[in-house]
């Protein structure tokens, strides 16, 4: 069970179980004891104990669409996790498109009274080698399937976010970090989408690939730039 997951369990006697930021002060989980439940609760008549009728209460509420979510140092943290993991397959992407033949050639040098032939590797940066299929699918389909996760995660942040208990001060600074970073990741998707448009099937346009490579690296760096920003006003909360 990771310490870092802000909800592990919820079910019939036990509560919602929601961390602090495990750096500060209060790095230990809030567990509600275990509701003692009897035969009236087990075989579904109505005398149930107060904290087993709430756990109930929850549980239907939340099968009707309507739930609580906290905004915990750890959901911040996963956008940044993820984005990390998103740059490190555009830049793999970005270097598959752009390799470059080598060939080779040789040169005499002289060592006293022996003559030795040294091979030489050269690249020719005139022209690039084609992608490879499964290399291009691999890092293509990284980037989509992590990009949904920061959409998530951002999404569960934005849920939770009136439950932050913030500073005054600060709650301007933190509404425009999130809209700053809701809008780089949304324009991150849609480079990405161009890109799954273009890595459909060989052959592929290197160079266009490459090209849009660019901006979407840019936007990831704001993304992450936002987020780190967005870690320390969540910090402030705890």
């Amino acid at each position: 069970m990771n310490a870092l997951d802000p909800v592990f369990a919820q079910g019939p006697g036990v509560q919602v179980i929601r961390l602090n930021d495990v750096h500060g002060p209060a790095a230990t989980a809030s567990v509600s004891q275990p509701t003692q439940l009897n035969e009236a609760t087990v075989n579904g008549s109505s005398a149930q104990s107060p904290s087993s009728a709430a756990v109930i209460n929850d549980k239907a509420a939340l099968s009707a669409g309507a739930s609580v979510v906290d905004v915990e140092l750890a959901n911040v943290r996963d956008i940044l996790l993820d984005v990390r993991r998103a740059k490190e397959a555009a830049a793999h992407l970005y270097g598959e498109v752009t390799r470059h033949p080598i060939t080779g050639y040789s040169y005499v040098d002289a060592m006293g009274p022996v003559m030795m032939e040294i091979p030489m590797p050269t690249f020719d940066m005139s022209q690039v080698l084609p992608a490879r299929r499964q290399w291009v699918e691999l890092y293509m389909g990284e980037i989509s399937s992590v990009m949904t996760y920061v959409k998530a995660d951002l999404d569960g942040i934005k849920a939770g976010a009136a439950n932050l208990s913030l500073p005054e001060k600060d709650k301007p600074t933190f509404d425009k970090d999130l809209q700053e970073c809701s809008a780089s990741i949304d324009l991150a998707i849609g480079y990405g989408g161009q890109l799954k448009k273009l890595t459909g099937a060989p052959p592929y346009d290197n160079l266009s690939i490459a090209k849009l490579i660019s901006p979407l690296h840019k936007e990831l760096r704001e993304v992450e730039k936002t987020t780190k920003r967005l870690i320390g006003q969540v910090k402030k909360s705890h």
